[in-house]
């Protein structure tokens, strides 16, 4: 009959020291990737909130608001939207746009109105950019009648755009009437793909 085999107590103790060590760098390896996730995606909030805020500052609102009623152009609106194009362009955005929202009456829904959009200066994205009055049904979450602050930053992803921190700011007028939002999407795809590979790689 065959003797049974019986761990020693010096192998259990290394057992039992590699469970431990390997949990603990489990829980290492956990604590690092959430520390090093939510400083990432603080620092994109942040550059997408400061970017939009210095477009929003760039922009005449008294004119945003003639566009917005008269849907016409001039020589203003291009220099503007010129401003527009240079800071995506400078800093690698996905998006920079302006869009009024507007609140829907009399049973109507609330919707966005798209005043200037920078793609319509880039040869690249120019099929793909909002021309001036169009119009798009206001995104989920987003109160049309509470807009002093802009839209907090925020992280998304979708099947058509990736991964992308997204921000509204408002620009606002003498009497502090919000005239419009300037919109800044920064993908974050890049981004996303470094945690996978800090995680399994």
């Amino acid at each position: 009959m065959k003797k049974k085999f019986m761990p020693s107590l010096r192998m259990k103790t290394i057992l039992m020291l590699v469970i431990i060590v390997s949990l603990v760098a489990s829980i290492s390896i956990v604590i690092s990737y959430n520390a090093y996730a939510n400083t990432m995606d603080n620092h994109y909030k942040t550059l997408a909130s400061n970017i939009a805020n210095t477009a929003a500052s760039l922009m005449d609102p008294d004119s945003i608001e003639k566009y917005a009623d008269t849907l016409e152009t001039d020589d203003k609106y291009f220099e503007m939207l010129d401003s527009l194009y240079e800071i995506k362009k400078n800093n690698d955005l996905e998006y920079l746009y302006i869009q009024k929202i507007v609140a829907g009456e009399n049973g109507q829904e609330d919707k966005t109105v798209y005043i200037m959009d920078a793609d319509l200066l880039d040869s690249d994205n120019y099929e793909y950019a909002s021309q001036l009055g169009e119009e798009y049904p206001l995104s989920e979450g987003v109160n049309a009648s509470d807009l002093e602050s802009g839209i907090p930053a925020f992280i998304s992803e979708t099947e058509e755009y990736g991964w992308l921190v997204s921000v509204g700011e408002p620009i606002i007028d003498a009497d502090g009437n919000v005239e419009a939002l300037v919109g800044v999407d920064i993908s974050m795809n890049d981004v996303m793909q470094d945690r996978y590979d800090f995680l399994f790689l």
